[in-house]
């Protein structure tokens, strides 16, 4: 969406595994100053990248989108999205469209009313944990000289609007996932 109805528009929109990959699905329309929903490839497009499960569930898969202001008019415009929303459609050799993870997967709950994080391990106590924004700087780090439960509580500094990334190390393996503060 963007304030004005001309000169916003995709500069890139691609898969992003580490740095941006693949096909580029920018459309060469203009943003609209009313919500509207864009709607890039689909079920057999394959975004002209490989993909695993793997890459599909590390920490650094996701969507780069590049915004470009091509306006004539000297005013600055205003560009926003409220949601961006991936579906992966894949096959397996079986047919069977299911994965199984490892045992050291860790779940995550924020509650961003009291600032509180809830970390929960399966089997194990979790030793180390450390949060950090998308650009990479350091928000939390806590390791314990005792682990930890296999739940375990984080009272954590106020967290803006954004996308975090938590690594928890849970018998000598670092697990790592991303949450949202909104």
């Amino acid at each position: 969406m963007s304030t004005a109805a001309s000169g916003l528009l995709d500069s890139s929109v691609q898969l992003y595994s580490g740095m941006p990959v693949g096909t580029n699905h920018a459309s060469a329309s203009f943003w609209t100053p009313n919500p509207a929903y864009e709607h890039y490839g689909d079920s057999t497009d394959t975004w002209g990248y490989f993909l695993s499960p793997d890459s599909v569930n590390s920490s650094q898969f996701g969507l780069s989108l590049i915004a470009m202001n091509k306006s004539l008019s000297a005013n600055f415009e205003t560009a926003s999205i409220d949601q961006i929303q991936m579906t992966v459609y894949y096959n397996t050799g079986t047919g069977i469209q299911s994965q199984t993870r490892s045992s050291n997967n860790i779940s995550i709950n924020y509650n961003a009313e009291n600032s509180m994080l809830m970390i929960s391990s399966p089997i194990a106590k979790i030793n180390s944990v450390r949060i950090s924004d998308v650009a990479g700087n350091e928000i939390f780090s806590e390791h314990f000289s005792t682990p930890a439960e296999k739940i375990l509580k984080l009272k954590l500094p106020l967290l803006k609007q954004g996308i975090y990334l938590l690594a928890a190390e849970v018998n000598g393996i670092i697990s790592v996932q991303k949450f949202s503060a909104r």
